[in-house]
């Protein structure tokens, strides 16, 4: 019997949150530079400039915190929690801000970020309370990963961010809306599992998907079995999704 295996965050390389720190502040400038030529004609509800300013700070607190704290384990400070979410959510206006300025070149050293900032809250047992931004950039960084250490990495992150995600987005009370975080995040977590064709990281991805979400179950095992068809997938991965589907056939 397959043992069905679990990715720790620990076994993820951390990157320091200095280096974190460090890597915004090269991108910070290119953006101030575009937003200075584009200024006149570009108007927001928050201006790159303020956005800059704030989310440097946030990352600076993260780096004192972990000098105090260490790299990992919670932080019992009433608001850990809330200073991760804001960093996130002005990451993510910031990322808005980029085609405006002409710098979509530089979307995916932001979505780098903002992974990052997910990752500090993770380690510090903190809830990711606005998953959109962070499900995003996931979904970019495994379109690009090209190794299926790169996506096993993916895999990784996506499930700390399951794990991490407020029981109330776990509850997922607005099922009309197919795009809300909490079904794309699981939905891409199980995709990545199949790219990786690791047999133990699928069965827990679809263990997770069956858990949450098993009415999108029958149509994403018929998809994947047509999909594993026309790729060069092991007969084992093929088997595995056939009885997937087979299973929730059966079950619906």
């Amino acid at each position: 019997m397959i043992e069905i295996k679990e990715i720790k965050l620990p076994d993820i390389q951390p990157e320091a949150s200095k280096d974190l720190r460090d890597r915004f502040e090269t991108l910070a400038v290119e953006i101030l530079e575009a937003h200075e030529l584009r200024a006149g004609s570009q108007a927001g509800a928050t201006s790159p400039p303020e956005l800059i300013n704030a989310i440097e700070e946030f990352l600076s607190t993260f780096e004192k915190l972990d000098a105090e704290y260490g790299d990992t384990g919670a932080i019992l400070l009433d608001d850990t929690t809330e200073l991760a979410d804001y960093c996130i959510r002005c990451l993510a206006e910031l990322r808005n801000w980029l085609d405006r300025l002409e710098l979509s070149a530089r979307t995916a050293d932001l979505d780098k970020i903002i992974v990052g900032s997910a990752l500090w809250a993770m380690r510090h047992e903190c809830e990711v309370s606005t998953p959109e931004p962070v499900v995003n950039a996931l979904a970019f960084t495994a379109n690009d990963a090209k190794t299926r250490q790169d996506l096993a990495a993916v895999y990784g992150l996506m499930q700390g961010l399951v794990q991490a995600v407020p029981d109330a987005v776990k509850a997922d009370l607005e099922k009309s809306n197919p795009q809300r975080p909490w079904r794309i995040l699981l939905i891409n977590f199980a995709i990545v599992a199949v790219r990786t064709q690791d047999m133990p990281m699928m069965l827990h991805a679809f263990d997770t998907l069956g858990k949450y979400l098993p009415e999108e179950c029958p149509g994403f095992f018929a998809e994947a079995v047509e999909q594993a068809q026309r790729t060069a997938f092991g007969d084992d991965v093929r088997g595995l999704l056939q009885a997937e589907q087979s299973k929730w056939t059966t079950r619906h």
